[in-house]
C-alpha cells in the first residue's frame, strides 16, 4: 500500500511527465553533423545478423562470429526484450552478441504468469511505478534477471567469450546496468547493491533511477569503465533539465567514465524512436546525426573495453 507521502510523488511525477512529454516527443533538433572519424562506426558494421526469440530473452548475434564479446541490455520499465532494434543490431553487425532480457516488470512476464490481459497489463503498470518509487524487491528483481541470463547462456555454443561481456541499458535498464557494474542504489527499503563480476564495461543511456534522491556516495563504489550518454534535453521524471543526468557521471570515479552528451537529444532521441517517427527533413537529418552519434560512441566503447 502507498502512504501519504508515496501518493504525493506519484502525483508529482504524473504531472512533470505531462508538462514536458511534448517535448520529449518532438523531434525538432539542431544539426550536429557526425564527426568524420565516427562516420564508419555509425554505419551497419560487416556482420550478417540473426535474431532468435526464447521466452525469457532475445538473442541478436553476428552470423559466423565464434568466441566475440557479448552484451547484456537492459531496456526502460516493462522492457520485454524485444525492443531497441536499431541499436541492438547495429552492435551485432560490428561483432556483438546481444543479449535482451524479459524482466520481470514486463508485460510479457506478467500476462503469461496470469493468462490474462488485463491483469498482465495491471501488474506491468504497478511494477513500472514501483520501479519509480524505488522498490527494492523490483530492482532486484531486474538485476537477478540479468544474472540468471548469463548463467543460462553460458557461451552461446562458442560464440560468446566469457571474460567479454558488457552490460548496456536505457533509462530505468541504464540505472541497472550501473547497479551491476558497481554503483549502489538507495532504495524504500534501503541500500542495494548486486555487483556482476562478469560485467567488464556499462553503457548508461539517459539512466533514471526513479523518484528517490541519491546520496552522493551511492556512485563512488562504481568499479567497471562506463560511458553516459544523455543530451541537453534529457529530463529526469522530476522534470528537472540533463543536470540530474549528470550527477552520476560527476561522482563516478574520474578514470572510470566517459561522457556523450549531445545537443538537442531528448530522453527517446537515443533508441532511435525519435528518427523513426520523424517525417519533416530537417527533423530526419537531425534525429538521424543524433542516433548515428549514439550508435558510434556505444560501438567504440565496446570495441576498446570489450578488447576488439
Amino acid at each position: 500500500m502507498l502512504g501519504p507521502y508515496e501518493w504525493w510523488v506519484t502525483c508529482r511525477v504524473l504531472y512533470n511527465l505531462a508538462k514536458f512529454y511534448p517535448e520529449l516527443t518532438k523531434c525538432a533538433a539542431p544539426l550536429v553533423p557526425i564527426p568524420p572519424e565516427f562516420e564508419t562506426l555509425a554505419a551497419r558494421g560487416q556482420f550478417q545478423i540473426e535474431v532468435v526469440n526464447r521466452p525469457h530473452h532475445r538473442l541478436t548475434f553476428p552470423v559466423g562470429a565464434q568466441n566475440g564479446p557479448a552484451i547484456v541490455f537492459s531496456g526502460g520499465g516493462g522492457d520485454d526484450g524485444t525492443g531497441y532494434e536499431l541499436l541492438v543490431q547495429h552492435w551485432a553487425s560490428h561483432g556483438f552478441t546481444v543479449m535482451q532480457p524479459v524482466h520481470f516488470d514486463s508485460y510479457n512476464h506478467h500476462h503469461a504468469e496470469t493468462g490474462s490481459v488485463f491483469w498482465g497489463h495491471q501488474k506491468t503498470t504497478w511494477d513500472v511505478w514501483g520501479l519509480v518509487l524505488g522498490e527494492k524487491r523490483l530492482w532486484q528483481a531486474r538485476c537477478e534477471d540479468i544474472t540468471r541470463l548469463l548463467d543460462e547462456i553460458g557461451d552461446f555454443d562458442g560464440r560468446i567469450d566469457t571474460a567479454r561481456i558488457g552490460i548496456g541499458g536505457y533509462s530505468y535498464g541504464a540505472h541497472v546496468a550501473l547497479i551491476l557494474g558497481g554503483a549502489q542504489m538507495r532504495t524504500r527499503q534501503g541500500r542495494f547493491v548486486w555487483r556482476e563480476e562478469r560485467a567488464k564495461a556499462v553503457v548508461n543511456i539517459s539512466g533514471e533511477a526513479g523518484a528517490l534522491s541519491q546520496p552522493k556516495g551511492v556512485w563512488k563504489t562504481l568499479e567497471v569503465p562506463t560511458l553516459f550518454v544523455t543530451g541537453d534535453g534529457d529530463k529526469s521524471v522530476w522534470g528537472r533539465d540533463v543536470d540530474a543526468k549528470l550527477e552520476a557521471f560527476r561522482l563516478a570515479p574520474d578514470e572510470l567514465k566517459e561522457l556523450l552528451n549531445l545537443r538537442g537529444a531528448t530522453h527517446f532521441s537515443f533508441s532511435g524512436r525519435l528518427l523513426e517517427t520523424a517525417t519533416h527533413p530537417a527533423d530526419i537529418a537531425a534525429q538521424t546525426a543524433i542516433f548515428g552519434m549514439v550508435k558510434a560512441a556505444t560501438t567504440r566503447f565496446w570495441q576498446e573495453k570489450l578488447n576488439v
